[in-house]
């Protein structure tokens, strides 16, 4: 078992890395050269679509590596899934401080799959032009979204 998880580990990582516009910085690197030499612009979506065919093989691989080429000794685990429960029995629910590290992850994860609040922020016109351009990272010259000026 720990050669599987000690493979799968690395081979999660390297997966992970492409599978996401954020997963590593060349992917950035790639999406702002495409939009700066060809005007092609990918979101995070866009990058998702492109790389599913290759996030998919993760369970593969994971079956390959745990039930074919590294199978456990061990065909009992009913202590460890016991152990488990009592330890999360112990720990009870989560803290306030947990529930709030989820939600900004949720949030934030949300946001990316989304491109940021700028569609939102600018549809509503809540904000006064320094503010929007300074939280939202644009000069006042600048366009955003092809609408200029907010």
């Amino acid at each position: 078992m720990q050669i599987a998880t000690l493979l799968g580990t690395a081979y999660a990582a390297s997966v992970g890395g492409v599978g996401t516009l954020i997963g590593t910085p060349p992917n950035a690197v790639l999406a702002t050269q495409l939009n700066a030499i060809l005007g092609y612009e990918i979101g995070f979506v866009d990058w998702l679509l492109i790389d599913l065919p290759i996030v998919v093989t993760l369970p593969l691989v994971w079956y390959l590596l745990t039930f074919r080429l590294y199978p456990p000794e061990i065909d009992d685990v009913s202590d460890a899934r016991r152990q488990a429960r009592e330890y999360l029995r112990e720990e009870g629910p989560p803290s306030p401080r947990g529930r709030r590290v989820a939600y900004i992850f949720a949030a934030t994860a949300t946001l990316w799959v989304l491109g940021g609040l700028d569609p939102f922020v600018q549809q509503l016109g809540v904000l006064p032009t320094p503010w929007f351009n300074t939280l939202l990272g644009t000069d006042g010259g600048a366009t955003v979204l092809g609408v200029a000026g907010h």
